[in-house]
């Protein structure tokens, strides 16, 4: 669909530059202006390439993977956004066409209450460590809307993996695998849609649980999750700030507030609950959502919201609502 959606963008801004051409022939200025006819035309052609950058970057810019990383990092299309603003709600639609709108309302209302954190220039995290605590992490992944559909999740308790309402919602046939060897079916046993926490009841194996606790501001550490549902990865995390902040349920339905970790890290579309380990191997959160505007932004549930899920949550399946898309 985002492929679509640029030839989209392209007609349109095609439209308004001839329709424009065709206004200023009309009205015979560009007779009399002659030999600065075809000036105008690249001023024009300039201006259509301006209109087609402001219309099409922000739907774009939460694309998942690599074309909405680049749109993101993009300095030109970073001025332009900046100067113009958002475009009109005319083109609210296209975003919601691309299934975009209902996890962006989420995350637009922490946009607009943090300030860009600075990530750490490396891992903090023992090599040793990890190994440890990777066996104790694990993909999820499931059939949602007929397509397949991934996250992250860690070994909270035995037989009991934590993740988010928003890796499984809709979705059937979970599993959980990672790179130690685990795979086993799932069944999710809790589902919360308004805090985007969810439970699933598995066989762990010899994984262990992983110890949660408070985390600080300034402190670092490594999120490891398994990003575009390929092979685990560290990447290196900074808590900011902890704040409360006002955002909405992951169907974009009802308007939540919660305490949110503000984080310095290049994370990515499949770390969604992946845990931040801190030095010592401990977890210090659940990583649920990156920023739309600055990839080096991005947000965590801290640790305090997990604990009550340490209360076994029974073995009764529970629903996982619709798709978010």
């Amino acid at each position: 669909m985002p492929l679509g959606y640029v030839v989209s963008c392209g007609v349109v801004v095609q439209m308004v530059a001839l329709l424009a051409a065709r206004r200023l022939r009309g009205s015979g200025a560009a007779g009399r202006l002659g030999h600065l006819d075809a000036g105008l035309g690249a001023v024009a052609g300039l201006v259509a390439l301006g209109l087609g950058v402001w219309i099409c970057v922000p739907p774009l810019a939460g694309v998942p993977g690599e074309l909405g990383s680049l749109v993101r990092g993009s300095e030109t299309a970073g001025f332009v956004t900046d100067h113009l603003g958002r475009p009109p709600t005319l083109f609210d639609g296209v975003t919601r066409s691309l299934g975009l709108d209902r996890l962006r309302a989420a995350v637009e209302g922490l946009e607009r209450q943090t300030r860009p954190p600075d990530p750490p220039t490396s891992d903090p995290l023992p090599a040793a460590l990890r190994r440890t605590v990777s066996r104790s992490v694990v993909r999820v992944s499931g059939v949602a809307c007929d397509r397949v559909q991934s996250g992250s999740g860690f070994v909270l308790d035995t037989g009991r993996i934590v993740t988010n309402a928003h890796v499984i919602a809709g979705a059937a046939d979970l599993r959980i695998t990672n790179d130690s060897g685990m795979s086993a079916p799932a069944s999710p046993v809790y589902f919360d849609p308004e805090h985007d926490i969810a439970v699933l009841a598995a066989q762990t194996g010899d994984a262990q649980p992983l110890r949660l606790r408070s985390g600080v501001v300034g402190e670092q550490g490594s999120v490891l999750g398994y990003r575009g549902g390929g092979p685990l990865l560290s990447q290196p995390f900074r808590i900011a700030d902890t704040t409360r902040a006002t955002g909405r349920d992951i169907y974009d339905r009802t308007p939540t507030v919660r305490t949110v970790m503000v984080l310095g890290s290049r994370m990515g579309p499949g770390d969604s609950g992946a845990p931040l380990v801190a030095t010592d191997g401990s977890v210090v959160g659940m990583a649920f959502a990156i920023s739309l505007t600055n990839p080096d932004t991005a947000f965590a549930i801290p640790a305090e919201a997990l604990v009550p899920l340490l209360t076994p949550a029974g073995h009764t399946p529970v629903s996982t609502g619709p798709c978010t898309n």
